[in-house]
């Protein structure tokens, strides 16, 4: 009887490690199983072949070319940047926990502003996610961060959290524009200045990113930011409209019940054919933080600013 037990168990150790092998190899991160506009191998290869990765003529900073739909578009970037992507998000991802001590803030705030966010950018970020091969709550988490540093009442629960933050979210941008009858040269020129403090817990600062952006509809893009970061601070259209943002004080009615501000950037970038537009979708999307927007058109040689929060719009 005993003889007859220990062939039993050696048979269930043997079949239990034989069936464990088939478990292993189930990848739960492939984009077969992730994705749902992949039927096959050929397909997920064909849009991967419609996007390109090069670099700026110095050899310093990537260029990405992407188009196709939105997710398509997405999961170029995860693709053909994924050990970058990986690296990026996940160190800032890391050190934000760390600040923050847990997931509950990022999960509340995209919570807030999800029900803003424009599902082509929805999409987006689950493309970048299954081709970069990361959890889809990473690069949700980041793309709300922004919100999280300039959101005002954070100061209020500086009780709470002081020695999470430390201040080390403050930002400091600068814009400026000098129209063609204040220069010599008749030109026009705008400057972008991002002084986001984050390089204190990111490697944001060490992958620079251009990508040139053909959605199916809408102007091509250049959207420059980084590895892995879908929403717009800096950038400029084929329509020659230029962009660029800084925090505006902390009034009281900030929230993160609106549109984030980067992915309102990259629809100013998509759809805007001049300064009409411009102020259009700016001044019609729900607002949230406030900011400061210096916008400027290249064809009409003008600029213009203004201050947005979710009450106003100067």
């Amino acid at each position: 009887m005993f003889l007859n037990l220990m062939r039993t168990v050696l048979f269930l150790c043997f079949l239990s490690g034989f069936t464990s092998c088939g478990y292993l190899r189930i990848d739960p991160l492939h984009y077969l199983i992730r994705s749902d506009r992949f039927a096959s191998e050929a397909e997920e290869a064909e849009v991967v072949s419609r996007a390109k990765l090069d670099w700026t003529d110095d050899g310093r900073i990537r260029v990405l070319y992407v188009q196709g739909t939105p997710y398509e578009r997405g999961y170029q970037h995860g693709k053909l940047l994924r050990r970058e992507v990986q690296d990026n998000l996940n160190y800032l991802y890391k050190e934000g926990l760390k600040k923050f001590r847990s997931e509950i803030l990022f999960e509340e705030a995209f919570e807030r502003l999800r029900p803003f966010i424009p599902q082509d950018y929805i999409e987006e970020m689950h493309g970048l996610a299954h081709g970069a091969r990361l959890p889809l709550k990473v690069v949700h988490y980041i793309h709300v961060l922004p919100s999280i540093s300039e959101w005002g009442r954070k100061k209020d629960l500086k009780k709470v959290i002081k020695r999470m933050m430390d201040g080390e979210l403050a930002t400091s941008c600068s814009n400026f524009g000098v129209l063609p009858s204040g220069c010599e040269d008749g030109n026009m020129y705008t400057v972008r200045i991002l002084d986001w403090g984050l390089h204190k817990i990111s490697k944001l600062h060490e992958y620079p990113l251009l990508t040139i952006s053909k959605p199916e509809k809408g102007n091509v893009a250049v959207n420059i930011g980084w590895v892995g970061f879908l929403g717009a601070i800096s950038g400029m259209n084929e329509q020659g409209i230029t962009l660029g943002e800084m925090g505006y004080g902390d009034p009281p009615n900030e929230t993160l019940h609106g549109k984030p501000m980067p992915f309102l950037l990259r629809e100013v970038l998509q759809d805007a054919n001049n300064l009409a537009d411009v102020r259009r979708i700016i001044s019609t999307s729900p607002g949230t933080n406030s900011f400061g927007y210096l916008m400027s058109d290249g064809k009409s040689r003008e600029a213009e600013l203004y201050i947005r929060d979710r009450d106003r719009f100067l």
